[in-house]
């Protein structure tokens, strides 16, 4: 994975159903894989972080909340920025689980303070039938918009976050 991720010359990106256990850090020569999985062997979901020498140099800490939520901060100049990655629950799973996942982020972004930056990423599984979801373009319509319908539709995180 991270051969793979070095062929892009990227300097992070955020990992999916990686399905470690546990949480923490892995450290590589040029590189540093922070992430969190299941609390046992279950080898399900996890989330993570790749950054690479140059981004390790800016962190400031990591928060693993919970197996579907990591939350990264770096220092940037005098900026705070905040990298949040997700994986959620598809809308086929327990209304109790996504409700969970959910909340968490919604509590963890709202505890980001107002002059820091944040940036919410993941999966978020939005699952509609079996069609695909293809939204027109409406003039006047943001791109934060139209990723808070597709969130809506998958929870109600992003009510009233405009």
């Amino acid at each position: 994975m991270v051969k793979e991720i070095d062929k892009y010359k990227s300097d992070s990106c955020v990992l999916q159903e990686i399905r470690w256990s546990g949480k923490g850090t892995v450290m590589k020569e040029n590189s540093m894989i922070l992430y969190i999985g299941h609390k046992t062997d279950g080898h399900e979901c996890g989330t993570g972080f790749y950054i690479s020498r140059h981004v390790i140099d800016s962190l400031f800490d990591f928060e693993p909340v919970n197996e579907r939520i990591l939350k990264l901060r770096l220092n940037v100049n005098i900026t705070i920025l905040h990298f949040v990655s997700t994986h959620a629950p598809t809308d086929g799973k327990d209304e109790v689980d996504k409700e969970e996942c959910y909340s968490s982020l919604e509590k963890l972004c709202d505890a980001v303070l107002s002059y820091d930056m944040k940036t919410v990423l993941g999966d978020f599984k939005t699952k509609v039938g079996k069609k695909p979801i293809y939204i027109q373009h409406v003039e006047g319509t943001t791109f934060t918009t139209i990723i808070i319908m597709i969130m809506e539709k998958n929870g109600k995180f992003c009510a009233g976050k405009r």
